[in-house]
């Protein structure tokens, strides 16, 4: 036995699996997102609104010049695939798979259009997609040694390089959930559980307004650290709240009601400056495809859509918030005297209304909510980190887990090495 050997991957080893202990036990406190911490990282716009479900082009091979192989995800079990090259029918084919024309030189650069339809297969989705091709003797005739080049110029579906994650991951509520199930009973009256997703979810959004939106104050301690349905039990009877409390009940109950819903945290701290702080939610409206901006507290916003319509999620809030536009938009808002959902113009609200989304934020989208049932602390901590959008440069200090995890990988390694000399 290497004694000094032993010793070093002993105290490697304990000490990164206490740190790791301890992270674990304390990350999870404090059910919101505050600061930069091990269980939250950067991330980009693309993957935040990605969904695994989403139909995809995860990856192309070049099978020979002037041939393309498709590759989707999540696969589609088609029986063979009939393609078409400017509306031209090239017949069955066993795989997805372009073909550019031998005489296509690359001159046309607005590109071919390709239509590529599943056989066999129920829903058939239809994909068009449109490429340029340019083949590399135009690179030798310049003297570079370039291959052929094909360009995507436009898809149907969206080319990504990472599948996202699901919606049963970000929504994190177990379907066996009694607290769903309560949620479902209270509105049973009010909401019509078979209604297409975006009317349904006006229902429950009128249900819920006409209860809590003039709940308005400061909670307490226990409030804070309740689960959605007792959060919801207090505030309908009486209790003050604001934005996170009525934004955690309206995840609950849309999710109950089958709309996928999950929350989405504004806040960002440096030193003693809170950046800014809001609590929010976002719905998936499948019919749109898209995440929807729910906002149930002084507002009280269904949803926000742009001039030509498409609903708005909450960084394409922030985006047109920065570009001066946001006064183009309309909003589904409750009024409080009629109890109803109304239509307006988004400049109908003042503009300090809408200073949670100025600035250098932090937005931080969060899988579930850690007083839920069955959430799962270590999944969190290794798998699904609340993700974080912001125009700042942000530090990263989940890479300190990779490192303690290096560290008791490392002790282990000697402590086996050391017993075995």
């Amino acid at each position: 036995m290497n004694l000094p050997l032993v010793l070093t991957g002993g105290l490697l080893g304990i000490g990164a699996a206490g740190i790791l202990g301890r992270r674990l036990i304390t990350s999870f406190r404090d059910p919101r997102w505050r600061s930069l911490d091990w269980i939250s990282r950067p991330a980009s716009e693309g993957e935040i609104y990605s969904l695994k479900e989403q139909l995809h082009i995860a990856h192309v091979t070049e099978l020979k010049p002037r041939r393309l192989r498709l590759h989707f995800a999540p696969p589609i079990p088609a029986k063979s695939w009939r393609i078409f090259r400017n509306d031209q029918d090239l017949g069955e084919h066993t795989h997805p798979d372009l073909t550019f024309a031998d005489d296509d030189d690359g001159h046309d650069f607005s590109g071919v259009p390709f239509r590529v339809e599943p056989v066999g297969t129920d829903p058939m989705p239809v994909i068009t997609l449109r490429m340029h091709y340019y083949p590399k003797h135009h690179y030798t005739k310049a003297g570079l040694s370039w291959p052929d080049a094909y360009t995507l110029i436009a898809s149907s579906v969206p080319a990504r390089y990472r599948p996202g994650y699901s919606l049963p991951e970000w929504v994190g509520l177990q379907p066996d959930d009694p607290d769903l199930a309560k949620a479902r009973e209270a509105m049973q009256d009010e909401v019509d559980f078979r209604a297409p997703i975006l009317e349904r979810q006006e229902q429950v959004f009128r249900f819920l307004m006409r209860r809590i939106s003039i709940r308005t104050g400061l909670p307490d301690d226990a409030l804070l650290n309740a689960n959605a349905w007792n959060t919801w039990e207090r505030v309908r009877d009486g209790h003050d709240a604001f934005c996170e409390l009525k934004a955690l009940i309206y995840y609950l109950f849309a999710n109950a009601v089958g709309i996928p819903t999950r929350l989405v945290d504004l806040m960002g701290t440096m030193g003693p400056i809170v950046l800014t702080g809001h609590y929010i939610a976002e719905s998936w409206i499948p019919e749109e495809q898209a995440w929807m901006l729910v906002d149930p507290h002084t507002r009280d916003l269904a949803w926000v859509r742009d001039p030509s319509g498409r609903l708005l999620h909450t960084i394409a809030l922030k985006h047109r918030y920065d570009a001066g536009t946001l006064a183009d938009c309309t909003i589904r808002q409750y009024d409080r005297q009629t109890r109803e959902l109304v239509t307006r113009p988004l400049a109908s609200l003042s503009d300090q209304s809408m200073n949670w989304i100025r600035g250098p934020l932090v937005i931080a989208f969060k899988f579930g909510y850690p007083r839920n049932r069955g959430y799962s602390r270590l999944r969190t901590f290794f798998r699904r980190p609340t993700l974080l959008y912001s125009p700042l440069e942000l530090p990263q200090p989940r890479r300190k887990l990779w490192w303690c995890l290096a560290a008791l990988g490392l002790g282990l390694i000697a402590l086996i090495v050391g017993m075995a000399s």
